[in-house]
């Protein structure tokens, strides 16, 4: 059976700046969509990519939601997906990520 979706969550109590914290270290599917909501207070950055060598998708503002099509350039499943504060570190809320096939 095919998947259809796929939902990853932070679970970190702070998402830093200057540096990623890692969401998932593996996407469990192949995505050309994401779905990114962000209850943060800050602006929150999601990349993926090896450790050191993230490459940035979007940036969603706290309190929002944003959909991301990827396109031809697809998240393959086995992705690292990481999260970067902007401005200043995240003390309270989560991002959460829907991956759409």
């Amino acid at each position: 059976m095919a998947v259809n979706q796929a939902n990853v969550v932070s679970t970190a109590a702070v998402i830093a700046t200057g540096a990623y914290t890692q969401l998932v270290a593996a996407t469990p599917i192949t995505c050309t969509t994401m779905i990114i909501a962000n209850t943060t207070t800050q602006v929150v950055k999601l990349a993926y990519g090896a450790s050191g060598f993230e490459t940035d998708l979007v940036a969603v503002a706290p309190g929002a939601s944003v959909k991301v099509d990827i396109g031809l350039n697809v998240v393959p499943k086995g992705t690292r997906l990481a999260l970067e504060a902007i401005g200043s570190a995240t003390a309270s809320g989560l991002v959460a990520v829907s991956l759409i096939p």
